[in-house]
Order: C-alpha cells, then structure tokens, then sequence
C-alpha cells in the first residue's frame, strides 16, 4: 500500500466518484483508477462495485474504510516528518496552543516577533492538551503551549507563568457588587466546571468543590475555556476560569473578579526531549514568556 493509493480510495468515499475524487487530487480520472486498482490487488479484495455506471463501496471496502483514518493518520504524520526534514526550519516555525493562549495571547506574541523576524512563515494551531503533544511527538508542532500536564513521554515541559483564575459572573450578577468574590459567596449559585482531560486535572477546583460541597451546583462542564466563558455570559453559571481571555469577555459583559481562596495553575512551554528544538523556538518561547509577565504586571494576572 502507497500513501496516494490510501489518498485516492479514501477521497473515492467522500467524493462517491473516481472523476471528482480526481479532481479533488488534483490527477487523471485513469490515474486515480490505476491507483484504486493497485490497492485493490495488493489488499486481494474488491474494494468498489460498479452498479448502473455507478461505483458503490463492498463491504470490504466499508469495513477498510473505516479503519483507514487511522492508517491515514499515521502515514501523514510520516509523511509530515519527512517534509520537515527537507525544510530549512530556519524559515519556519510550527506553534501549538491551547484555545485560550492561541487566541489571547500568542496573537500579540507574533506581532513582536514578526518585527524581529519579518521573513519567518509561521504557523499557529489551536489543540486539546492531549492533540497538542501528540502533534510534538509527530513533528507537526516545533513548540507548544499549554497547561502544565503530567506524564508526558518523549517531551521537556518548562515552566512559562503561575496564574490565578479569576471568577467570571453573568452580565448584571449580583455578586458583580463585590469587589473580590469568595468561595463561601458561591453556596447555592449555579457553577460552570472543567472537566479533566488527558494528564491534566484541575485539582484546585476539584479540591474547592468537595470542600465546600458543591457538587450539586455544577450544572454544565467543559474542557474548552472559551466554552465555559460563553456558558457564563448566557447565564448557565458562574466559572473559576483561566484570566488570558478575561479582558475579551470583559467586553461582552461578564463580570470579571477576583476570586479566594486562590485557585493558581501552571503553564508551559514545551519542546521534544532530544533537545532538537531551534533557535527560533527558543527565541519565540522567551519573547512569550516575557510578554506574559507584563501582563503579569499590567492586569495581575
């Protein structure tokens, strides 16, 4: 089996002709059915049959189909891998990041450094804490920025900054009142909660909600900041979130404060452990880490 072979069956399946699976690659009708054909010799099985001038997906071919995302995966990981080996990574720079700092923070990052680096082609991709080191391990991230995260093999975390959550409140909340809001203030309020994903519990918040038994208030969950920041500003409860993207919502309504007893998470820089990271990821982390503590500095963060 070839990559291309896999590319023109799986496109085949989406596009439920060889003609447009062609044009979608970018290739002959006949070399998209020469490509069919020869997988279909080496898998010894029919993958299509032809009905009425139409082709229609075997069982064979359904069940294989299936299974190919993850075959597929694999291969265009290699395939990325062997791309990235042929590129002068002086040229360009791959970053991954969680929702929150991909959107609030990194932006403002890459305007400083496209200054410093005008003709450097960036890249910056937004991931789950799981997707995010799994696109480092495959060479599809050169740098990535996220929650500290435990038990991650093949990969170096630096420390990048300590934060407090802050407490979001709906627009117009009563507690809007109170200049900084405390945990014993949440009894009987409706709460937005993070739920745990690979390698990263929220533990502060897990530890406040059993100590203060609420676990009866938390009335929706998420793992996506910017999710439980729009949960917030239509009412569905109130959140301990992450600050980075506070002064957005700031904007459209939600109440932002200050919130004790302090819920204080880390968060990082990460690069693959064989120390092959560049000088150019090196120079990105520290102008994001220096741009972190001013925000440290100007919004107490």
């Amino acid at each position: 089996m070839r990559m291309r072979q896999l590319e023109a069956f799986r496109s085949t399946i989406i596009a439920g002709s060889v003609s447009r699976a062609a044009e979608a690659l970018l290739i002959s009708q006949p070399t998209a059915s020469r490509l069919l054909s020869d997988l279909e010799t080496s898998l010894g099985f029919p993958l299509f049959a032809r009905r009425r001038g139409k082709i229609e997906p075997t069982p064979e071919g359904l069940a294989f189909y299936r299974r190919l995302d993850d075959v597929y995966e694999a291969l265009s990981g290699l395939n990325s891998v062997a791309k990235q080996i042929k590129k002068n990574r002086e040229e360009s720079l791959k970053i991954a990041a969680t929702n929150a700092l991909a959107v609030s923070v990194l932006p403002t990052v890459l305007e400083r450094f496209h200054q410093m680096r005008p003709n450097v082609q960036v890249s910056l991709d937004a991931r789950d804490v799981a997707g995010l080191f799994r696109a480092l391990s495959r060479a599809e991230a050169d740098i990535v920025f996220s929650n500290a995260a435990g038990g991650q093999p093949g990969t170096v975390q630096k420390p990048l900054i300590e934060v407090d959550f802050i407490c979001a409140l709906p627009p117009g909340h009563h507690l809007a009142s109170q200049k900084i809001v405390e945990a014993h203030q949440l009894r009987d309020e409706n709460l937005v909660m993070f739920d745990d994903v690979e390698n990263l519990s929220f533990t502060g918040h897990k530890a406040l909600v059993q100590k203060h038994g609420f676990e009866n208030q938390i009335t929706t969950t998420t793992t996506v900041s910017s999710v439980a920041y729009s949960m917030v500003r239509q009412g569905l409860g109130i959140g301990i979130l992450e600050p980075f993207s506070a002064p957005f919502w700031a904007t459209q309504g939600v109440e932002i404060r200050p919130f004790r007893p302090v819920l204080r998470y880390s968060y990082t820089v990460s690069f693959i452990s064989n120390d092959t990271r560049t000088a150019l990821a090196k120079e990105f982390a520290e102008e994001t880490r220096k741009y972190l503590a001013e925000l440290v500095q100007s919004q107490n963060f």
